[in-house]
């Protein structure tokens, strides 16, 4: 019962370090379980949030998570503002977790019988409604979207099946392993030529998950002894070349032989794929071994916030690559092609930093080296600081470079993206919780959407309690309301969100100042029932009036100046 014990204490302090200690067991367990499976990626603590669907109807489905290329998406309309191409890997994790000692053939049954129907494309989406609830449909249907597009470009999908419970080890009887292969057949059968993976999550698994780390301190090799360049005792980095073995090794996560992902958090794109530069990278790496390789690369940077110098290498703390993404993952795609001896290397400039303004200057002048869509450099923006500077005042930290508190372990109901910010302003502040469910990462995509929900002239208190009110919802809908309506009511949290600020102010129209002024300790489950009940009552009243589905419903404007005028 070693395992077990030692999972259950750890769950535990997880729930206490986290905020949640005093939500149900079964619900710090299904966010205990799919926070360790999504340890090693970007994922943020919001984006599992969006990805539970748990409840009535849920298919024996806790949580349906969609990554392409490492990136969390939510809706279909994301998926819009991303380029699929062949060389793009998408991902799919679905988990179920159960606090029994056990594995049981109860949820790999389920499993064979959902499976199939959420495969099965001339079930339309009214059909499925009424098999499963909405939450979980509007994931089958960006699930079908993404499996579409795979097939559409040849991109590499997979999909993971994890079973998480509080059993001693992953040690099954037969019946059980017969139901894994049951159902193995079943999801390839529907699946074809998609990698498929069924893994019992014990507690043994999940301890190791548990105990996985971010990556704190690296050590980087050079040729030679590289040079030291400061402008001031403070302020000093060093220049020189890393053979390309030694700089895979480094970016290399020797235990999985996979990228170290956490290094990479403060770029702005991910790897693009066999894009012109990309293919020239490799081009060079395969065909060109008579010439350095650093003659024909720009190179890399790296931030540290600590930096030792030792005999041709430097000892690194708290990493970041912040330019040169797209050589490093060249280069750990044309690793077969780079041997211990090969003696090539590529160019590295470490400077030691732990300025944030100044970290956000390098990363902001890095990147529009080439050309970037502006509003990935956001974060970069004063007003961004300013919020995080004011959100750390009153003890909530403001995630503005995605992972970057999440990857000092702060509580995760005290940090907030960008999106989640975004997101509550919109919902609250301008009355339009459809626009921030419909478009959650393209929000602030146009520079005049973006400069009307982040006004340097508004209080940004008024942001604060948006956020906190936001939070409050789903943390309501995912521990207090019935099982058969969470789906619904999770699928309406922005709209819920907008009614309580109306029921707490007593109108149906308000300003920031008043916002500002709200005490969310005072936000209680009669408010937040009164709030779900009110905005039920609306979608009914709208429902019968156009006869959608609660899905298109909820990112319909239409719909937030109808629940305005209602309420």
């Amino acid at each position: 019962m070693a395992n077990q014990i030692l999972l259950d204490a750890c769950a535990t302090q997880f729930a206490n370090d986290n905020g949640f200690s005093h939500i149900p067991e079964s619900e710090r367990f299904e966010y205990f379980c799919a926070l360790q499976l999504t340890k090693q990626s970007e994922t943020t603590f919001s984006e599992i949030e969006d990805a539970i669907t748990d409840g009535g109807n849920d298919g024996g489905i806790d949580c349906f998570l969609i990554l392409v290329n490492d990136q969390c998406i939510t809706t279909k309309e994301d998926l819009q503002e991303i380029k699929i191409t062949s060389s793009s890997s998408m991902r799919v994790l679905i988990v179920q977790s159960k606090t029994t000692p056990s594995f049981k053939e109860a949820t790999l049954n389920t499993w064979i019988t959902s499976w199939p129907l959420i495969c099965d494309l001339s079930k339309d989406t009214p059909t499925l409604l009424k098999i499963f609830n909405s939450s979980l449909v509007e994931k089958i249907e960006l699930f079908r979207a993404i499996w579409i597009e795979a097939i559409k470009k040849h991109a590499l999908l997979s999909v993971d099946f994890r079973y998480c419970t509080r059993a001693e080890t992953n040690e099954v009887n037969s019946v059980i392993k017969a139901k894994i292969d049951q159902f193995n057949a079943v999801a390839e059968g529907t699946l074809k030529g998609c990698p498929i993976s069924v893994e019992l999550m014990s507690s043994a698994e999940l301890m190791q998950l548990y105990q996985l780390q971010p990556i704190q301190s690296l050590e980087l090799l050079f040729e030679m002894d590289p040079a030291s360049i400061s402008l001031t005792k403070e302020k000093y980095g060093y220049v020189g070349v890393v053979r390309l073995k030694n700089y895979l090794d480094f970016i290399s996560d020797s235990s999985t032989g996979k990228v170290r992902e956490s290094i990479f958090e403060a770029n702005i794109r991910h790897f693009l794929g066999e894009v012109d530069v990309n293919k020239k990278i490799s081009e060079t790496i395969n065909a060109d071994k008579e010439n350095d390789f650093w003659w024909f690369n720009n190179g890399i940077t790296i931030i540290a916030e600590k930096v030792s110098q030792l005999p041709k290498a430097l000892h690194l703390e708290n990493v970041k690559v912040i330019n040169g993404l797209q050589t490093s993952f060249t280069i750990y795609e044309n690793r077969k092609s780079i041997s211990e001896s090969d003696p090539r290397t590529v160019l590295v400039k470490v400077v030691k930093s732990t300025d944030k303004a100044v970290v956000d200057k390098i990363i902001n002048a890095s990147n529009f080296q080439n050309p970037v869509q502006p509003v990935l450099l956001r974060a970069t923006d004063a007003i961004q600081r300013d919020i995080e500077d004011f959100c750390l005042t009153k003890n909530y930290f403001y995630d503005r470079r995605k992972g970057f508190y999440k990857n000092q372990g702060k509580p995760a109901n005290r940090v907030f993206t960008i999106q989640d910010m975004a997101q509550a302003i919109r919902s609250i502040l301008f009355f339009d919780p459809a626009t921030a469910r419909r478009n959650p990462t393209t929000i602030i995509k146009s520079d005049a959407s973006y400069q009307t929900i982040f006004d340097p002239k508004k209080p940004f208190g008024s942001y604060l309690t948006s956020v906190l009110i936001v939070q409050k919802v789903r943390e309501h809908i995912s521990t207090a309301i019935a099982s058969d309506l969470r789906g619904l009511a999770r699928n309406l949290t922005f709209h819920v969100a907008r009614a309580v600020v109306s029921i707490m102010l007593g109108k149906a129209t308000y300003s920031h100042q008043e916002v500002e002024g709200l005490d969310v300790e005072k936000l209680d489950s009669e408010i937040l029932n009164k709030a779900l009940e009110t905005v039920l009552f609306i979608l009914d009243k709208y429902q019968k009036e156009t006869g959608d589905n609660v899905i298109n419903i909820a990112k319909a404007q239409k719909f937030s100046e109808f629940l305005t005028a209602n309420l």
